[in-house]
């Protein structure tokens, strides 16, 4: 996998801890929202171990009645991955590829540096949250494909804010 594997497309199929994956169309033991029917598009085949919601990495619904769910031991690819056009000027969506320069807040705090921690510790890092625009400074940033893009503050009352930026009104030009 690349990233955090929302590109893999293997068929690794059991947990970190030895479960054996549900199938995704099944909804026994645990009952879900990612039916393959209802979100095509996002490889959700048999019981291979997938990224669709921006997870730390590919996981599963297991077949075990008490454990609902577990990461997947998948590798971390050698190549590099693949391009994405980012956005420079302004964000779709919930803004996870927005690559701008905006580093304030809506209240115009600075925000902290992504590598800090200080005055806020966190785990959203480069380390963790891989490919997420993080190394980049202190930029506005959704690494957590949260509601929109936030940044931890450098002010030690507020720890994180939203962040300001205009929302494309036509597609975003690299």
């Amino acid at each position: 996998m690349h990233c955090m594997g929302e590109d893999y497309t293997g068929t690794v199929s059991t947990t970190v801890h030895g479960y054996t994956c549900q199938h995704w169309s099944a909804q026994t033991p645990h009952q879900h929202n990612f039916d393959p029917l209802l979100v095509p598009g996002m490889n959700l085949e048999e019981n291979y171990c997938r990224n669709p919601d921006g997870e730390l990495g590919p996981w599963c619904y297991t077949t075990s009645p008490s454990i609902r769910w577990g990461y997947c031991s998948v590798p971390q690819c050698i190549t590099e991955p693949p391009a994405i056009v980012p956005e420079h000027t302004c964000f779709t969506g919930d803004g996870h590829l927005y690559r701008g320069n905006i580093s304030v807040t809506k209240s115009g705090l600075t925000c902290q540096s992504w590598v800090s921690q200080t005055p806020h510790t966190h785990d959203r890092t480069p380390q963790i949250y891989k490919c997420r625009g993080l190394e980049e400074n202190n930029f506005c940033r959704n690494p957590d494909k949260t509601d929109a893009l936030w940044c931890y503050t450098t002010h030690p009352g507020m720890r994180w804010e939203y962040c300001d930026v205009p929302i494309c009104v036509d597609p975003p030009i690299p």
